[in-house]
């Protein structure tokens, strides 16, 4: 069960989302916008970039479940804008839990305060889902590493201050995931990044405008050796699949806001629309003689989507909670945090039913 200081703290997103976000989120969406830099800046005001961080490296210090919260409501007006946070969430992670305490010194309170953008530089073009495949070399030279290699899907990679940066530190290809290093990438904000050192091309995409993902190519890109995270080789791997957890909570979440708002959107659009003299609502299901589990009726499909909606939301905010609990390790396969959620956050909405002959055409707005 949430708390009152939870609920406070939902209703609080939820003003700041519904007044600032949610008025220019389709126009944005829908013209390929970045987030505005009024938006991102008020978030770092309100302190959502420092949710989890500790007071004393100038976060809010706040729970795993309030970190869902805030993901949830700002995902319902525009997703771009609830996942923004999540890189300085894995790179605030990473540097929390290994990181040295001069680097945690250094790096925290700026991202803490959203005053340091981070982006995850760890997808490479032949090593996705396959982690220990990284191929990114980092060659050490006296004090600093000599980066090469390149990387995709690098998401707001122009905006960001840091490269958060999974390198191959040992050269020999079979040592896999025991070879694999973290590297705190610094770099300019901007367009035209660094080249030759560091070159960056936007990635089109039909969809989860705002944020634009970038494929990146280092060539002897210099980086500091005390930005290894925890300064210790080969340690990336392990240091990477422990933080993924927290970021796969606030994925979790984030899949809960997009379903609340197509809910809310379909349910909406079905009350408002009118045909043979009545809302399309009240008509029962056309086809599918009723969706497993409840009636055939636009309303019991209604009722089983709020509930899919209610247990999702649920599911996230236990999840969160029991990030807190010290018998959490990576010894809990990574996907289990997000798969029970994700399955419920499908909600049985069936926009099919309750918005065909609009589905695909991106020109329709009622707001």
């Amino acid at each position: 069960m949430l708390t009152p200081e939870h609920e406070a703290i939902r209703m609080a997103v939820r003003e700041f989302a519904e007044q600032e976000v949610a008025p220019i989120a389709d126009r944005h969406d829908r013209e390929n916008r970045e987030i505005p830099t009024d938006i991102l800046k008020r978030m770092a005001e309100l302190g959502y970039f420092g949710l989890t961080i500790p007071e004393a490296y100038g976060g809010l210090g706040l729970d795993y479940a309030s970190m869902a919260i805030v993901a949830e409501e700002l995902s319902r007006a525009w997703l771009s804008v609830g996942s923004v946070m999540t890189r300085n969430l894995i790179t605030g992670t990473l540097l929390l839990a290994h990181g040295t305490e001069e680097q945690k010194q250094r790096f925290l309170p700026g991202i803490a305060g959203g005053d340091l953008l981070t982006a995850a530089a760890f997808t490479e073009p032949d090593a996705g889902s396959d982690t220990a495949a990284i191929s990114t070399r980092a060659v050490r030279h006296a004090d600093e590493y000599l980066v090469t290699g390149a990387k995709t899907w690098c998401t707001i990679a122009n905006r960001a201050h840091i490269l958060t940066t999974l390198v191959r530190t040992d050269p020999d290809p079979a040592k896999r995931h025991k070879g694999l290093s973290i590297l705190l990438i610094q770099k300019e904000p901007g367009d035209g990044f660094d080249p030759p050192a560091i070159a960056g091309e936007p990635i089109p995409t039909i969809g989860y405008h705002g944020m634009t993902s970038f494929s990146l190519s280092f060539d002897r890109c210099p980086v500091p050796a005390k930005n290894l995270i925890g300064e210790r080789e080969h340690q990336g791997f392990y240091q990477l699949m422990a933080t993924y957890e927290s970021a796969r909570l606030q994925t979790a979440a984030r899949a809960v806001g997009v379903a609340q708002a197509a809910y809310e959107a379909a349910l909406t659009y079905a009350k408002q629309r009118v045909q043979f003299g009545q809302p399309i609502s009240n008509f029962p299901s056309s086809a599918t003689g009723g969706t497993r589990g409840c009636s055939g009726s636009s309303r019991g499909r209604r009722r089983s989507s709020a509930r899919s909606l209610r247990s999702a939301s649920c599911k996230a905010d236990r999840s969160a909670k029991r990030r807190a609990n010290p018998a959490w390790t990576t010894e809990r396969p990574p996907s289990l945090s997000l798969s029970p959620v994700g399955e419920r956050a499908r909600v049985r909405v069936d926009g099919r039913l309750s918005v065909v002959g609009f589905s695909f055409d991106i020109e329709r707005s009622d707001g």
